[in-house]
């Protein structure tokens, strides 16, 4: 038994495939990093027109995981544009006999992306873009067969940056993202069409996505729903100036779309954007002061029970928004002016995210008593100040109101 395994163990097919398998293990435990580090720069640049790197990359060739750390994208000039901390996948070989990429589980910590419209209105991707269309190949109708069984987005941030504008450049942000989905396939026996319902553990709600996506030329369609998103907590990813909060309310939402990036005349790529039968539903909906002004009133100036906006329609290269319907029930409306005149839904929306500073207080003038009657007509009266036969306005002394 022992010779015929060695036999077995000498022949040139068994030396063949176990050379083979050497190489692989070789391949990815000790190739792979130094290889993805000289490769993702040459795709950065002459693919993407941008600066592609990463700190590590690791494969297991037996157990099919691979972990990407530290990707930066960015532009020619050092700008970044996105990148993250880690990525994590675990293959699993049993979609090739569904003739598919099968993916166990996929793993992104701290996704990060720039959106910033530069003076002159050119964006940072541009470049990026441009390159992606400068392929002339037909674009693909079809994704790739992929079946994913779990994927977790953790801590993700957006930022966006407007510098087209006078003044400071507006900025906002939407951290942090978190997405948790399971179960995505893209084979069409699995489900008519490419369909996503994803979880937002931050917002508390449900994103589901139902359409089609191109890379070359980038272009999307379908249709979008959100359910069950707290507002309060959605708030509180967008990191913009405000005075105020939402303490309940509860956000549905449902709309079928059209993206592209298309060139104009003069050559830039901008977005076309086409969205119709958008319906959104806002219930049990609080608005109150934060901060400061929170501290002068605790109950909310705004009290809605049920808002409802039906089948707008917005076409971004007309610049036209169209709306059907749109009903407010059970609403509770207060509103306070304080000593000064100023009215604290003033506060709320105030520019910049400060409350707006008083003027200059005004000293509190004592009015002087008119003059009694005996001495009137004499230059001076012992009871008053007031210089006789001197009329004087009765708000004289009163301070200047603010506006």
């Amino acid at each position: 038994m022992w010779g015929r395994l060695g036999k077995i163990a000498l022949s040139l097919p068994f030396l063949i495939v176990a050379g083979l398998f050497g190489l692989y293990l070789a391949f990815g435990f000790f190739l792979v990093d130094p290889l993805a580090k000289k490769l993702l720069p040459w795709i950065g640049e002459n693919k993407l027109a941008s600066q592609l790197s990463a700190q590590q990359v690791k494969f297991n060739p037996l157990t099919l995981e691979a972990t990407v750390d530290g990707l930066k994208l960015a532009e020619m000039n050092g700008a970044p544009l996105a990148g993250f901390d880690r990525l994590y996948v675990n293959l699993d070989s049993t979609g090739l006999f569904r003739w598919a990429w099968r993916i166990r589980d996929v793993q992104l910590e701290r996704p990060r992306a720039i959106l910033t419209v530069q003076p002159g209105g050119k964006l940072n991707w541009a470049a990026l873009i441009a390159r992606l269309n400068e392929n002339k190949e037909p674009p693909s109708n079809t994704l790739a067969r992929v079946l994913i069984d779990r994927i977790k987005i953790d801590n993700g941030d957006i930022e966006y940056i407007d510098a087209n504008r006078t003044g400071a450049p507006f900025k906002a942000a939407l951290q942090p993202l978190g997405i948790e989905l399971e179960g995505l396939s893209t084979l069409p026996e699995d489900r008519g069409d490419y369909l996503i319902a994803a979880k937002l553990p931050e917002q508390g709600g449900t994103l589901k996505w139902k359409g089609d996506v191109g890379l070359n030329p980038v272009a999307s369609s379908g249709e979008l729903g959100l359910q069950g998103v707290r507002l309060g907590n959605l708030l509180r990813v967008i990191k913009s100036p405000r005075n105020f909060e939402l303490p309940s309310g509860t956000l549905a939402a449902g709309l079928r779309y059209r993206f592209a990036m298309v060139r104009d005349k003069t050559g830039e790529d901008v977005p076309w954007v086409q969205i119709s039968g958008a319906n959104l539903v806002v219930q049990n909906l609080a608005l109150a002061p934060r901060g400061e002004a929170r501290a002068e009133s605790h109950a909310p100036v705004l009290e809605l029970a049920e808002a409802r906006v039906g089948n707008a329609n917005l076409d971004l290269s007309q610049r036209r928004i169209e709306v059907a319907s749109v009903s407010l029930a059970g609403g509770k409306l207060t509103a306070t002016r304080d000593l000064k005149g100023t009215l604290d839904w003033q506060t709320l929306f105030a520019a910049g995210g400060t409350l707006p500073r008083p003027g200059p207080r005004q000293p509190n003038r004592r009015q002087p008593k008119p003059p009694c009657r005996r001495c009137r007509g004499k230059s001076t009266c012992a009871k008053s100040s007031w210089p006789s036969g001197r009329r004087v306005s009765p708000t004289a002394a009163l301070p200047r109101r603010l506006a």
